[in-house]
This record gives structure tokens, sequence and C-alpha cells, in this order.
């Protein structure tokens, strides 16, 4: 579906992410875990094309969805081509109410009986948006704001969601139930890629993992394969092999520290 090869991006001549392949699954919820500044939000906003906003550029490589690079197509066109991301934060128009908002993120959708039918699965997914629809998105909880987020993206039909640290800054109990969305929306057939400093959150609904650190992927394999690996320890902590490696032969390396 969504498929990253030997990407390379830069802010000013520091490299960010260098050398980075990787391939999103439809019905699969891929985790991207790795230290804060390891490169991870810096390849979600170079596949949405927001990366020139941010002081950035990619320099080699290649990003596409169902064989078409996207890699420097304008955002609104990825939009249309089936990607969406929900960036960290939220980021909802706080001005605008529950209603508009949702509506904005079908601002791509052509056809007025598809916006509707979007909205009514969003709304289906997330009832409390139902009932706050005509409040402003400014009052609601980080929970709901962070449920709308995802709602808007999702009105744009996506293929592939980004998710951005869905659960930072919300209540845990919240936190699980977003995650379980999140697993919902995979197996209906969408490619969901997901930035989560909650590691054991992540595993939980991950069907593939790749470790990041210091703008290189470290390791690569299935969820259940990490649930213990010490190569994520010593990621947390800010070391780590800078080898792609299985997590078995990772945790058997020795590492370097990395430096966002």
């Amino acid at each position: 579906m969504l498929n990253v090869e030997s990407l390379a991006v830069q802010y000013g001549t520091a490299d960010a992410i260098n050398g980075i392949s990787l391939t999103i699954d439809p019905g699969r919820v891929t985790a991207l875990l790795g230290n804060n500044g390891a490169g991870k939000t810096t390849l979600l906003r170079t596949l949405s094309g927001t990366i020139s906003m941010h002081g950035g550029q990619a320099v080699r490589g290649s990003v596409r969805l169902e064989g078409r690079d996207l890699l420097r197509t304008p955002p609104d066109r990825i939009v249309r081509a089936g990607l969406a991301q929900v960036p960290e934060g939220r980021r909802v128009f706080a001005s605008l109410t529950v209603e508009e908002n949702l509506h904005a993120g079908g601002l791509s959708v052509k056809s007025r009986k598809d916006i509707e039918r979007s909205m009514a699965e969003v709304l289906e997914m997330f009832p409390i948006l139902r009932e706050r629809s005509a409040q402003s998105a400014g009052l609601l909880s980080g929970g709901e704001q962070q449920m709308l987020a995802i709602g808007r993206a999702l009105m744009s039909t996506p293929k592939v969601l980004l998710l951005d640290e869905p659960s930072l800054g919300i209540a845990p109990m919240v936190a699980k139930e977003i995650a379980a969305t999140v697993r919902t929306i995979a197996d209906s057939g969408v490619a969901v890629l997901l930035v989560e400093q909650n590691t054991r959150l992540a595993l939980g609904i991950a069907d593939q993992v790749y470790a990041i650190d210091g703008g290189t992927i470290a390791a690569e394999g299935p969820a259940a394969d990490f649930a213990d690996s010490e190569l994520l320890r010593r990621l947390s902590l800010g070391g780590g092999t800078r080898a792609r490696t299985d997590p078995g032969s990772a945790m058997r390396q020795g590492g370097k520290t990395s430096h966002d």
C-alpha cells in the first residue's frame, strides 16, 4: 500500500532522516517507536507533504502510495490520493463547531453523499461527537478533541492514516478507548502508521513495529517480538544500535547514544 524507500530528510544541512525504508500495509497497525526527536514526526510530516512548512526538505528517496510517488506532491493532493494525518497536539479548529471541523475534513471529497456517509460513520464511531456537534471544538476535553481530530481525518476516507502521539495529554482510560478505535479503523481495511510514546499502548494494538533511532531504522518485526525487547528499553533511555536488524540480534549489539 504505502512504500517508503531510502528516504532522507534534512533541516538545512543537518540530517533528520537518513535512508529509511518501510512498508505500511492495509488492515494493519504499524507502530513507529523511538525517542523524542529520533525522526518520527519528521517522517510523518514528510509523508503528508508538510515537511517544508517546518523548514525541512526530502533530499532523496521515494514515498509511493499504490505505486504513485507522492514525495514532492502538495499536501492537499496527498489527501486526495488517500493519505491523511492526525498531527501531534490534535490542532482542531477551536473556534469552529465539532460539525464544522468534521466538514472541513471532508473538503477533498467531491460527493455530498460521500460526505454524509463519512459523517455518519464518524459519529457512530465517536458518539460523544454527535452530542457535542454544535459545540465549539475549543471547549472539548483533550480526549474529545483527539476523537474529533481522528474523525476529521477519517472524513476524507483515507487509505492510509498517520497518527502522531494520539495518547499525549489525555487520561489513560480515554487513551485506551482511542487505541481500541484505532485498531477498529485498521480492521476496516485502512493502513495505519502510529507514532506513540506509550510503548505498551502501541504494542497492544500494533501488528508490525519499526524502531527508529537517530533517523534510521534500528529494528523491525512483528509487534509480539518487541514485547520484552531490551532494544526498546535502551532506545527509551537514548541509546541503541544504528544497524537495521531483528529485535533479538539488536539486543546482542552495542549501541551509541543518539542525539535529537
